[in-house]
């Protein structure tokens, strides 16, 4: 997915001066492999690009598409202790470990996961969608309940970006507590 060399593209993410590893995103299931698709990014312009993809693919569909996304690779569960079983994976997830849900026409949610806490960011000002919206949740179709879905895609696109830049969560976004959500 890279297009230019990171060193010299003005919307890098990493420089000889700033060498964090990519953001990774996973989402949906590859056909071709047993696997979600995935992807690296290190520039706004990857980011962006694959985002608006996604986006349209789920639109097209009529069915949101959650995506996940962390900093580097995930660990291989056959080394260095991890396990086997996909089910604790849980515990060997990188920090932060953020879920976006993106393609619908209206909304978009994002949900930040560490271990000591677990926030939603939100936009205040839109009202809740009346019914429950339909997304993939890695090759499965579910239900996700209005109040997880507060943001824009625009919003999503805008945290997601201060992350990859910034690896820290936007200032300018309003976060809550997902338990006082849930």
């Amino acid at each position: 997915m890279t297009t230019s060399s990171p060193a010299h593209d003005r919307h890098t993410a990493r420089s000889a001066s700033n060498p964090r590893p990519a953001l990774t995103l996973a989402w949906g299931v590859n056909p071709e492999e047993t696997d979600q698709n995935q992807v690296q990014v290190t520039t706004t312009r990857e980011l962006t690009d694959i985002l608006a993809t996604i986006h349209a693919q789920a639109l097209r569909r009529g069915v949101a598409q959650q995506i996940d996304i962390w900093e580097g690779l995930l660990p291989d569960p056959t080394i260095n202790g991890a396990p086997g079983d996909p089910a604790e994976l849980d515990d060997f997830l990188p920090e932060p470990f953020l879920q976006a849900v993106i393609g619908h026409p209206e909304r978009a949610g994002l949900r930040w996961l560490g271990r000591d806490q677990q926030v939603q960011a939100i936009h205040p000002a839109l009202p809740l969608l009346a019914e429950p919206v339909l997304y993939d949740n890695g090759g499965a179709t579910d239900p996700m309940p209005p109040e997880l879905l507060p943001l824009t895609y625009t919003d999503v696109e805008h945290i997601l970006t201060v992350f990859l830049l910034h690896r820290t969560r936007a200032d300018d976004v309003t976060w809550t507590d997902l338990s006082e959500i849930l």
